[in-house]
């Protein structure tokens, strides 16, 4: 078949026209790719949790005394905000609650050095369906866990210390007076992202959407 010039010149132009078209798919992509890429760092940076701890404790002797009965409760309020243009959602929330060790720092720590003795550590988990916090949003949470005597092991060691704190002439410290440490750990997740990937960019793509916060100090505990 002869091609005259008229029928090259439309084939080039048509040639040209999805050239055209192919480059602007492929850079309206780019754009919509980078667009997305920084909509999920800047939640990942901008997004913010913070929690307070308010603890209670009953059935405590008239002294102050802690006895076997004794429940200390550790009532918590979360606040997650998310300033960013994307929904994240709260997957789980670790918590460690330790009292300062006022036996094993006046054996061997001479007041120098602090020792924490770890009385609880709880965690706080929504299903895949809850949990989310909108753009420009503030979601609020309320948890509330115990220390009891089921828990022998961490129990019996927080009652020890705080008797010992309660009764050493050193110290002469309620349970509500010694210190404690409270650590959290949050983890979210930016929604919309992808996590179902394979390959050698497989890790930083799966942690790509995890937001990662923490309150407190991590500290030594025994």
């Amino acid at each position: 078949m002869r091609l005259t010039p008229q029928k090259l010149g439309r084939i080039r132009i048509l040639l040209s026209a999805i050239l055209i078209a192919t480059t602007l798919i492929f850079v309206s992509l780019s754009l919509m790719s980078a667009s997305n890429y920084t909509e999920i760092a800047y939640a990942k940076l901008s997004a913010r949790a913070n929690a307070d701890v308010h603890m209670t404790a009953a059935n405590l002797e008239p002294s102050g005394e802690v006895t076997d009965n004794t429940i200390f409760w550790f009532n918590v309020t979360v606040n997650i905000t998310n300033p960013g243009s994307r929904t994240i959602r709260l997957q789980f929330i670790t918590y460690q609650g330790a009292l300062k060790d006022y036996i094993t720092e006046d054996l061997f720590g001479g007041g120098n050095q602090r020792i924490f003795y770890s009385s609880l550590v709880r965690m706080f988990s929504y299903q895949s369906n809850k949990g989310f916090i909108a753009p420009g949003s503030t979601s609020s949470l309320d948890i509330s866990w115990n220390l009891n005597k089921t828990d022998s092991v961490a129990f019996q060691g927080t009652k020890r210390i705080l008797n010992y704190a309660l009764t050493n002439a050193s110290h002469l410290l309620r349970w509500d007076q010694v210190e404690w440490n409270h650590f959290f750990v949050f983890q979210l997740i930016v929604t919309g992202v992808p996590i179902d990937y394979g390959g050698p960019s497989s890790g930083y793509l799966i942690e790509l959407p995890v937001i990662r916060l923490y309150q407190g100090n991590n500290v030594g505990v025994r």
